[in-house]
Order: C-alpha cells, then structure tokens, then sequence
C-alpha cells in the first residue's frame, strides 16, 4: 500500500486507529455485516468437503468438527458464487486466524487473493504452516462485487463464510548435534522439558527410536563415516520436524597431540588435546605437531568439538614450524568453530596446541584427513535478503556449500545434492563469501557477492492531466533510476532527488512507473492513471457525463474538508449508453470518512475508506445507466479525497432470440451491419472461442450435449458486455422402424436409457411416454399410412419416420424378429415371437397358450415357453426364443413350428400349425486348395439371403438347394479368407483357408532386339498381383521396371551388353517370388571388320598388330588357327586391337566371341 500524507493531528489518528481495529477484532465477534441479495457465497469445496452457503446477512457458520488440512501441501479448492439476477464480476480472499486472537489482519494471515471475475473459481491453494504449531485454527473465506475483499466488512455487497480446520503441520521442536565420534551421535534439545521423540535413520531404514524427556541423548553404535537422518517431534504430535542429516566421523583412530613427531596422514584420524574424554586440558602447553600428506594434496581439519577458553588458549595451524604472520594459514579459540572443515594451502601443516596458565576447559577434537584440490565454477544470483547459488551436477553428487559473513565472522554450511540452493535470511547490502567442496576435496576459491539494498518506497503522488509528481523513502542517499512504460513506450530517467516530476503524459492513459537505486531492487510497479481532459468536483448537481475526471468536493491534489455530507446523482449523456468508474487516486480517514456507491434502487454496491487499494473498474447495471454517490467526512483527520474516471460507454447489444442444437448453439442480437460485436462463449467459466463479426447471427459448434454455456457480447472497442446463458439440446433420439400389425406398431429407440419420458408426435397428435428401448403404437388404422416423430423434453424433434400398418386383409398370424439386430456369427440374441389374433374368429379374453416346436435337420424338439400358463387378454402377445436353449441342441436348429392351443392342449387355428424359419445359418463350406476355382457353402435358410461379401467386396454367387456357389479369385496356398451373407436384417459370416502349400511361381520371359528397342514378354503367374523386370548393363547397375499386362519395351545403348531378369509380386500375402535366370542381350554398333594386317617382318621380336574397326563391348575371347586347322593362340582382346609375336606367313583364321554374338575373319600374312 501507499502511504499518502495527511492533514491533522496524524499520530493522536493513528492511536485512535489501532485502539478501535483492537476492541473490534478482539474475538470472533469480527462479524460481518453486509448486503448478500444479490450476490453471495453458495458453495465451497475445501479438500473434498463441501460448505453449502445461503443469503444470511452476509455471513455463515459451518459447524463442522474441522476440516483435515495439513500444513504446505496442495488442495483444490472451488469457490461457486449465487446470483440472483446478473451475473457479475466478484473477488475473493481467504485468510486464517493462526495466532487465535479472533481476526484475520496479521502478518501472513492472508492466505489466497482471487482478482474479480464472473462465476466459480477452481484453484489449488496451501496453507504456509512453516513454524506454526499443529491445531484447530478458524478459516474464513470472503466475496466481493467487483472487489478483493477485507478481513471485515460492513454495509457492502459482499459475503462471508467461517470454517473450522484442523491444521497438521511439521513439529516445531529442535534438537541438535552437539557432538559426534565414529560411531555415536550426541543429541540436544532446545525447547522446555516435556516428553519428546526421537527417531534416528540411516537410507535403509529407522536405526533408532526413543520416547524421552530427557534434554540430552547418546546414540551409540553406529557405523563409522556414515550418514545418518534424525527428526523429531512432541509426544502427540502428528508429524515430525523436518528431517536433519549427520554424517559419523569417517575413523576410529584416535590419537591425542604430540610434541616434535611427523605424521605422514594417508587416511582420516581423530586427533585430541592431551587430556583424556571428560577431562580439562593442562596449563602451559606448548605442543607442535607436524602432518604431511602426499605434494598433491592438502589437509582437512574437521572440528569435531571445540572447548578452549577464548583469546587465551588456541589451535594453530602453521605451514612451518615456527608461528609468524607469514607462516600462519589460520587458528582456533573459544567454541564457535564446532562443524566447520578447514583446509590448508600446501601438503604439510604443523598444529600447535597452545594454552595459558588460568581458565582450563576441555579440549579439542578433530579429523584430519588428506583432501584433493578441486575448482568448480558457481553462478550467483544475489537479491536483498537471500541468493541463488548454481553448480553443474548431472551426476547429483552430494556438495556442501559454506557460507561466511565476515562483518560477525559466522559461518553456515549446506548439503545439496541438487545443482542449486537457496541461502536466504542474509543482511541487506552486505558482503558474503560462499564456496562449495564435495567429499574428499577442499572448498573451491571463495567468491564474493553484496546484497542489495531494499527498494525505495512510494510514499507520495500528486497526479495532473499531462503530469505526475512522485516521492519515495529509501536508507540514505544514492543515484536513483526511474523507469516509465506505456504499452511499448518507454523511457527512464537518473537522478540523486528522491522527488520526480514527469511531464508530457496524455491524458487518460495507464502509466507503470518502477523506481531503483543502483545497488537495491526495481520496487514493485506503480500504477499511475492521467485524468481525463474535463475535471469536475463532487457536488450535489446531477452530472451528466460523456468523459470526466470526477474528484472528492475540493478537486484534485488537494485535502478535502471536514464535517462534509454530499449526495451526487450521475448520469450518462446519452440514451442507451452506462457509465463506467475507473478509480486513479483513493486516500479517506480509514473507517470514518467513506465513499458510498449505490445504483438506481438505492442498494449499495460498495463502500470504500482508507487507503488506496485496487478497485476494479464498477459498470453500471442500472437501467438508468448511471449512480449514485455519498460522500461522508468526520470533524477530525482528512486525506486527499479520490480521483477517478467516468466514461459513458455504449449499452452491450441485447439478446433477441437464441435456439440450440445438441452441439451448437445460435444467436441473434439487436445491431446494425455496420457494428462490429466481439461474441464469446464459455463453459465452466472457461473462454471456449471468441468471434469479431459484424453479423448480427452466429452460431458456436462442436459444443457438448445437454450443457449449459454463457455466451457474453459486446460492441468492438467498448467494454460493457450483455452475458446470458443458454444451454444445448439433448440429443434427439433416433427411432428405427421394427414392424406393424393392423393395429399395432413397434420400433426400437436408441439410446432409450438416457430419457425419462419422450414426447410421440403421431400424425400431428401429441402425447408423452416412458422411454423404452422398445417403443409400442396401440389403436392404430389397418392399412393406414403414419408419420412418426419423437423427441426428448431437452431435444429437437427426431427426423419424420414414415410407416404404413398391414392390411387388415393380409395379416400375417405369427412373426418372428430379433430382439436386437444381429452382429455377430449365428443368431446371438433371443428372438421374439408374436402372434396377432385380431382377424380371427377368437374371443380377446380366451385362455390362449402358445406350443412351439424347434425343427432341426434331424427331428423336432418341444420348445417348453416361459409362462406358458398365462392367459393371454390382448389381441397381440408374445413370448421370447432364448438363444442360449437354441444352441443346447445337439442339431441344427432351422426354424419353429408354433400353435394356438387352448386350456385342452387342442389347436384353435383353422390352419395347420404355422413353420417360421430361422434366420438363414451357415452349415459347413468345402475344401479348398491353391488353383481351386470354386467354394461351395451349405446354408439353411439360404433363400433369405440377397448379398455376399469376400473379404469384405460384394461378389456374385449361385444358389441351388440352400447351396451358394461362389467363383474364386486366384487365391494362394496358406491364405485366410473372409465370407459374409447378410439381408436387410440378419447377417452370418465363415472363415476358410486355402490349403496346401503355397507355390510362388518364376514367370518366364522371352526377347526379340529389333535395333536398339528391346521387347520383353512375360508368362503368366497363378495368383500374381504384379511383376518386375530387371535390367543389368555391363557395370552390374540394375535398374527395375514395372510390367503392366506381360509385355514390355525398352530403349538400350549401342555398344552396349545387358543382362534382364524377372519375377512376380503376389498381394495377398505381401511377398515377391525368385528371381528368374538372366538373359543376356548384346547391342552392336556395326559388324566388326579388320582394318589393318600388317606384313610378317624377317627379324626376331617384330610384332604384327591386328586391328579392329572399334572397342569391344567388353573384353571378348578369341582363338586363332592356322591353315590346318590347328589352334595357333587363345586369349581375350583388349579394346580394338590384337599384338602377335612372330607370326608366319601364310593363311590364318580369326574367331572373335563377343558376348552371345560370334565373328569369324581370315587373315593372310
């Protein structure tokens, strides 16, 4: 809050103040007296116990015992508020009365703040119980119109409700580790005697518990260099303290300080003053002791306990052996140094034990053990009162972090195993040095931070209309700078002056002004509203208002007067507009002087006193458009009155006519075309879509069925808004036509159990019945053609069904049909039986029996019906067909032979007994293997059937004596396969397998060269879907072709050798076959012919090259004869041309093989 001055005897107030907040809240008697008409608190939801609240003069008591919280742990918590007319904003607080002195104003007592808004809040809210002890506590949760509440109201539009918790939060009693060795634990406790619980545990499991009263307690063994957790707790109490962790001295070797010895530390030990455990040291001594560890190493000194009279007696610690300035790294007296590691510069340390001739205590004890250097960069991020302090840790190795403050020359230290901590409760604007270490190194370098200072504090503001003028507090002097933003403007400015004028504002504009000194925190921001250009004093005229600054009777920047009672009416200037309050500036004498606001029928909307808080902006919901405002001062104190804007705003569009669906929602509101209206909808209080359209119709989809929404619109740019809601339709029920009689009609409803009653609509006549999975017409016309619609009492009328009932001529006597369409193989569902005796020469109220008979294929079985006793009193009745007695027969059950019979058992039909078959059922299917080209199905029933479908396509088929006969693809061997028989109503389906094995055939291919165009045809495979041809050239690249209808062409290179080979793609089971043999194909340029043969040469060594019109394809073989016939030489040929050593003269033949092609040349030499 700001604190503003005042004028008067400020201190006489400020008592009067307190001494009148005391007496009034000095029990629970704060009780609330406020106007809860029109708005209250109706439900709320505390850790999944509900308070129902009602309109109660603004407060409620709940009697329950107390609702079970424990302390800093999340719940949900669900605030719904109750409207009696319009929807509003309201704002909400909850506070709890932790130190029981019957208010809700201390220090941390408010535990939620909840911004107005329209409708039910849902959170998940704590109660901060850090240091408060475990117990009964009172919460209370207040609602406001248009505002966060206070603690206390009176005469307001607001609400109230206390409930009792009862609040488990962690013990607040302390022990702590006096002392420690290899194997024992020394506890202490910091509180007065009362019995108290002590539990002990290492990561495995607890180790030790004890009940005591006792402030001191010894745990002995324990395992040496372990860690250990401890917690505690007041007998009774739920929960233990936090929990605390120790770690046992890593040695149980112990040696007491000795004179002029080296001591190589290769491993921890414990070292001692001379003296034994419980004893005081000596006087004068004089004990140096020298300790080394290896040149890569340092010492630690782990201060177990610490005894020794202060500035008198001392442990030094020297890095040679005499004591100097130069030679000292640091030293130990008195007793504050007890948990603390230290560390020293180099790999040799001499420890001297020095005491005095007066004072003696007992002693010293610490570990001593060779440490790793180790350098670990940290990140500080320094605030006023507390820092973050960051280091890698991916491994989450455990670090302990120590902390010094030398202005007292105190140390703190952590454990972490995470990669941050938060070091909090420091000093502002004061130097600290932190480091870290792990286990077995040293600390890294210390680093240095300063806090900041504390913010300058507002504590004085006069706002103009293009000007603001601002002082703060802060601790002494320094360089200050401001900074102001408006949306993306900005600017800042530096000054020493801790007062500040900023000029050059616009007018009724919203301005975040912050201020900081160069070593302290940005303050908060502060919210600053510039007037409107048109200012006007409060007076008892009525004032009608376009845009003004409305201020208290003496205006704005000024004290208003004492002894002051003024009533002012406002109006907007326009018909069909409302204004709307935008409070800048708020300071009255708190609770004496106030401010009423009211509306048109004198009810109170709010009324505020004291300092300036945020109050929401107030839109006037009265029909004029306007309020009305009472200003009271007392004869003491004033302050500086208020300032706030009033701006006329144009009435929201209203709502003429809504309608729904049961997924969308239509409305149309009374606007122009040329208006733009920004439409929205919510569900739960939760925006779903917003729309800017200038259409005056819209309508919002995809939404839930049988919910309610608010839908809320206003005019593009303006704020006031209409909201309404309107709920979707249940969906409409769907029907579905099941059959007629001539006087009866029956259909099935989906859905049925979602309705309690639908509404028929029969040929336009209405009447309402029990929603039924079956719904049954009664008294209807033979012959007689109806329009059917149905709907719910939250529907749309179904779509129009249209049903003609039978002729009364052509009535059948039995029907048979499925209590619910079949979906699955066989008849899996009862059957209905119904006989209509209405055209028949049969009394109504005769004694009638049904006899059914099930016929198989091998005999017929008495079907024993349910009730069979019964007398039949109405012209159609029924029985059920129960499937599970159909399946018990050991036949193949194909339809119902049924009677009429009466008391005697003797048919009353004029006819023989009626056969109503089954629907159709498949029997058996015949064996199929891979080349098979015809499955054949035996069906009872099989005339009923109008469609097939393999593996779910429609197929032709034959029928012949309840045979179907269907032509096959060309299936593969292994293959499964799928047959569906269905009709408008019924269907049965059959799995078979082509059987075999699965035979993949190799299509043969043949080629034909006519120049460079190669054609390839392909053979024909059983069961192939598809085919491949691949191309080789004489590099091996391959490049594969599709071939569509067995025949393909192909371009190839001159002076080129292919290879081509084929195979086949078969869908049905996702699979290629074997690769044919290559075919090898040979392109040529031309046909080879000798161009040159040179003579035979008379000396040794000449060669005689044969050369050819071009290159090889590749490298060709050759042979070469002479005239005998006898071969001469063989080889390859490379490129064009063939070297001879020697040759004779004489005739010789030539034969060149090249790829599939042969050359023959004669040569003569």
């Amino acid at each position: 809050m700001i604190n503003y001055l005042l004028k008067g005897n400020i201190g006489l107030f400020i008592i009067i103040y307190f001494i009148t907040l005391t007496n009034l809240f000095s029990q629970v008697d704060c009780i609330p007296n406020v106007n809860d008409q029109y708005e209250w608190i109706q439900e709320c939801i505390i850790n999944d116990v509900s308070f129902k609240g009602s309109r109660n003069d603004g407060y409620n008591i709940s009697e329950h015992q107390g609702v079970p919280i424990i302390g800093n742990t999340d719940y949900q918590l669900v605030l719904t508020p109750g409207y009696a007319d319009i929807r509003v904003k309201l704002g909400w607080a909850i506070f709890v009365d932790f130190n029981k002195d019957g208010d809700f104003d201390d220090n941390k007592e408010l535990i939620v703040q909840l911004t107005p808004e329209i409708g039910t809040h849902t959170i998940n809210f704590s109660i901060p119980s850090t240091g408060i002890v475990s117990g009964n506590y009172n919460l209370r949760v207040g609602m406001k119109y248009y505002d966060i509440p206070f603690s206390c109201s009176y005469d307001e539009k607001a609400d109230y409700f206390d409930i009792p918790i009862e609040l488990n939060t962690a013990s607040t009693l302390e022990v702590n580790v006096d002392r420690k060795t290899e194997n024992s634990l020394h506890f202490n406790f910091i509180d007065a005697p009362s019995q108290r619980v002590l539990e002990i545990r290492d990561k495995y499991g607890v180790v030790f518990n004890t009940v005591t009263s006792e402030d001191v307690v010894n745990v002995t063994g324990l395992s040496h260099n372990k860690a250990y957790y401890y917690k505690c707790k007041r007998e009774g109490e739920q929960f233990f303290s936090d929990e605390k962790m120790v770690t046992t001295l890593p040695t149980n070797e112990r040696y007491k300080i000795s004179n002029n010895i080296s001591t190589p530390l290769s491993s921890p030990i414990i070292l001692t003053d001379p003296s034994n455990y419980g004893e005081l040291y000596k006087s004068r001594e004089n004990i140096v002791q020298r300790f080394i560890v290896d040149d890569s190493l340092f010492i630690g000194m782990y201060v177990n306990y610490l005894d020794l009279e202060s500035s008198r007696d001392y442990l030094v610690a020297t890095n040679q052996k005499n004591i100097s300035s130069k030679t000292l790294e640091f030293y130990l007296s008195g007793d504050n140094a007890n948990g603390r590691w230290i560390f020293s510069n180099s790999s040799e340390l001499f420890l001297t034990f020095l005491t005095n001739s007066s004072k003696q205590k007992e002693g010293f004890e610490v570990v001593l053990a060779p440490m790793r250097d180790f350098d670990q960069a940290l990140t500080l991020d320094t605030h006023d009162t507390y820092c973050v302090v960051k280091w890698e840790n991916e491994q989450q190795e455990e670090y302990t972090i120590q902390l010094y403050y030398p202005s007292n020359n105190t140390y703190r230290t952590y454990s972490s195993n995470s990669s941050q901590i938060l070091i909090d409760e420091l000093s502002k604007g004061e130097n600290y040095e932190v480091c870290l270490r792990k286990k077995g190194t040293i600390y890294t370098p210390s680093q240095t931070f300063k806090t900041l200072q504390s913010p300058p504090k507002l504590v004085h503001k006069s706002i103009y209309e293009n000007a603001v003028s601002m002082q703060w507090s802060y601790d002494g002097t320094g360089e200050f700078e401001v900074f102001m933003s408006e949306g993306e403007f900005s600017r800042s400015f530096v000054t020493t002056s801790k007062n500040i004028t900023i000029s050059d504002l616009l007018p009724s504009t919203l301005y975040n002004v912050k201020v900081k000194e160069k070593s302290s925190k940005w303050s908060e921001n502060i919210v600053i509203k510039t007037p409107h250009s048109k200012i006007e004093k409060m007076s008892s005229d009525t004032l009608f208002i376009s845009e003004v600054t409305h201020t208290d009777p003496e205006g704005i920047n000024s004290f208003y007067s004492k002894n002051q009672e003024v009533i002012q009416v406002l109006r907007p200037q326009n018909e069909g507009e409302v204004l709307e309050i935008d409070f800048i500036d708020f300071f009255l004498e708190p609770g004496v002087d106030y401010l009423e606001i009211y509306d048109d029928n004198d009810v109170l909307i709010t009324r505020i006193t004291g300092d300036y808080y945020k109050v929401g902006k107030l839109v006037s919901t009265s029909e004029s458009g306007g309020f009305k405002l009472k200003f009271f001062s007392d004869y003491s104190t004033v302050g500086i009155g208020w300032v706030m804007n009033i701006s006329s705003l144009r009435k929201a569009p209203q709502l003429l006519f809504s309608s729904s669906t049961s997924e969308s929602i239509a409305i149309t509101v009374d606007a122009d075309s040329t208006d733009f209206i920004n439409y929205s909808i919510y569900e739960d209080d939760q925006l779903l879509l917003s729309i800017i359209d200038n259409n005056k119709e819209v309508t919002f989809s995809n939404l839930s069925e049988a919910k309610e929404y608010e839908v809320r619109f206003n005019f593009l740019h303006e704020s006031e808004k209409s909201s309404y809601f309107v709920s979707t339709k249940e969906e409409m029920p769907q029907v579905t036509f099941k059959g007629s009689y001539p006087t009866k009609a029956y259909f099935e409803v989906e859905n049925w159990n979602k309705y309690d009653s639908l509404i028929v609509s029969l040929n336009g006549n209405l009447h309402q019945v029990v929603s039924e999975e079956i719904l049954q017409l009664e008294n209807l016309e033979g012959g007689k053609e109806y329009l059917l619609m149905i709907k719910s009492k939250g529907s749309n009328w179904s779509d129009t069904t249209k049903f003609t009932t039978l002729n009364i001529n052509n009535v059948e006597l039995f029907s048979l049909q499925p209590l619910s369409e079949i979906r699955s193989k066989g008849i899996q569902t009862n059957l209905l039986l119904s006989v209509d005796t209405t055209n028949h020469n049969i009394h109504p109220n005769a004694p009638l029996y049904l006899k059914v008979f099930m016929k198989g294929l091998a005999e017929s079985y008495e079907y024993r019906v349910r009730n069979d006793q019964r007398t039949i009193e109405e012209s159609v009745f029924s029985c059920v067909i129960e499937y599970e007695q159909l399946i018990k027969m050991n036949d193949i059950i194909t339809g119902l032979v049924v009677d009429l019979v009466d008391n005697e058992g003797n048919t009353v039909m004029e006819r023989d007994p009626y056969y109503l078959p089954l629907p159709f059922r498949v029997l058996s299917t015949s064996y199929i293997e891979q080349g098979d080209e015809k499955i054949s199905i035996n069906i009872s029933n099989a005339n009923q059937i109008n469609e097939v479908l393999l593996d779910g396509e429609e197929i032709d088929y034959e029928l012949i004596d309840n045979i179907i006969s269907i032509h096959l693809p060309q299936f593969l061997g292994t293959t499964q396969h799928h047959l569906k028989f269905q009709n408008d109503q019924f269907f049965d389906e059959v799995d078979f397998k082509v059987n075999g094995s699965k035979r993949l055939g190799i299509p043969e291919l043949s080629t034909e060269l006519i120049a460079e165009q190669l054609t390839v045809s392909l053979s024909s495979i059983y069961g192939a879907s598809d085919y491949q041809l691949m191309v080789i050239d004489e590099n091996r690249s391959s490049e594969i072709y599709v071939v569509e209808g067995g025949q393909i062409a192909l371009q190839l290179s001159e002076g080129k050798s292919y290879a081509v080979k084929s195979r086949a793609f078969f869908n049905q089971t996702q699979e290629f076959g074997d690769w044919s043999n290559e075919k090898r194909i040979t392109v040529l340029e031309k046909e080879v012919e000798l161009l040159e043969m040179s003579l035979i040469g008379h000396y040794p060594g000449t060669q005689n090259p044969i050369r050819f019109s071009r290159n090889f394809i590749s490298k060709p073989n050759y042979w070469l004869y002479d005239n005998q016939g006898i071969l001469i030489e063989k080889g390859e040929i490379s490129q064009n041309q063939l070297n001879h050593l020697h040759l004779k003269r004489g005739f010789y033949i030539l034969i060149v093989k090249e790829g599939e092609e042969i050359h023959q040349f004669s040569i003569i030499r």
